[in-house]
């Protein structure tokens, strides 16, 4: 048989599950917090009632007075307890924009106290584990807390719901509120090993036909500055002007190798295993700083490198359709 106190929180849990994620920052209003008797609060109040009972017996006029001051006690003990809650502002934002599959996803919690009153004792929950306990926050003040998901699959991850709640000051109820907010994070597919790159393809330059090779002498264009790139090719006089580092890059009239990363190239795996080995074949072009294109069934990426190009091939990958 369920605990009352069971049933009621499975009731409000189910309508809690009904809540659709919203925007940071969320207010905790009246509305926002439930509140029930803790196991101790049913003790007490049952030892209230017994005292109330014999007070009553034995017309003894101290046990009303004392059973009064209990009950009085009480009544004020809900009242802090719910104002420990009331008014807190609470937002969510991730700690990485994107994490692979597998890892834990991080995302930052802060709670703002615009009211001149000190919080104390509060407590934060993940929906997936994880406890913060013992948050004080003073008036007019900041916190700022981090929880952790696990992250299984590629995509976009949503933050899963947590709740804010506490006990203070005496522990007889528990004031506590269900926050849904719309946090995402974007989840790579984790890298599997794929073997080596495949084979460069020579890309001819337009009009003429004539293709460049890097390293040759002939200028080919300029580019963000990557690890690795020698000194006598940075664009110096860009730098002078207080702009980013860049380099020169250099190509004479013969083939330009560009890798083709295409979803053909790995038909003998399903569609997961074929996104997790393309996401290795990126971090490997990459780390060799090759220009390098994504070919998807629903997407191409044209070939390039940097950061920013990865991240970009990466995000595809993450998001491709099952």
């Amino acid at each position: 048989m369920l605990h009352p106190l069971q049933s009621w929180r499975d009731f409000l849990q189910r309508l809690r599950l009904r809540e659709r994620p919203q925007p940071s920052p969320v207010v905790l209003s009246m509305r926002r917090i439930f509140i029930l008797p803790s196991r101790s609060g049913i003790i007490f109040a049952l030892t209230l009632l017994a005292m109330l009972i014999g007070a009553m017996n034995y017309n003894n006029s101290l046990g009303f007075a004392l059973t009064f001051l209990l009950f009085g006690m009480g009544l004020m003990a809900i009242l802090h307890t719910f104002r420990n809650l009331v008014a807190l502002t609470v937002s969510a934002a991730p700690t990485h924009e994107a994490i692979f599959a597998g890892e834990l996803a991080s995302f930052t919690i802060q709670i703002d106290n615009l009211a001149p009153l000190a919080r104390y004792a509060l407590e934060l929950e993940g929906e997936q584990g994880g406890i913060e306990r013992g948050i004080d926050i003073a008036p007019h003040g900041t916190t700022m807390l981090e929880l952790k998901q696990p992250c299984l699959q590629r995509g976009e991850w949503l933050l899963q719901r947590f709740t804010l709640r506490t006990l203070f000051p005496l522990g007889l109820v528990r004031a506590w509120s269900p926050l849904a907010l719309n946090a995402k994070v974007v989840v790579y597919p984790k890298p599997v090993a794929a073997g080596p790159l495949p084979e460069p393809v020579e890309q001819a330059g337009s009009g003429s036909g004539i293709s460049r090779q890097r390293g040759s002498d002939e200028f080919y264009q300029i580019r963000s500055y990557q690890p690795g790139d020698s000194l006598r090719h940075i664009h110096w006089k860009a730098l002078a002007k207080g702009q980013s580092v860049q380099t020169r890059q250099y190509g004479g009239s013969v083939g330009q190798s560009e890798l083709i990363l295409s979803w053909q190239l790995l038909g003998s795996y399903r569609t997961e295993e074929r996104l997790s080995r393309l996401c290795d074949w990126c971090l490997q072009a990459e780390a060799r700083g090759d220009r390098y294109g994504l070919e998807l069934p629903h997407q191409a990426i044209a070939p390039d490198s940097g950061q920013r190009h990865l991240q970009r091939c990466l995000t595809a990958l993450a998001l491709a359709p099952a």
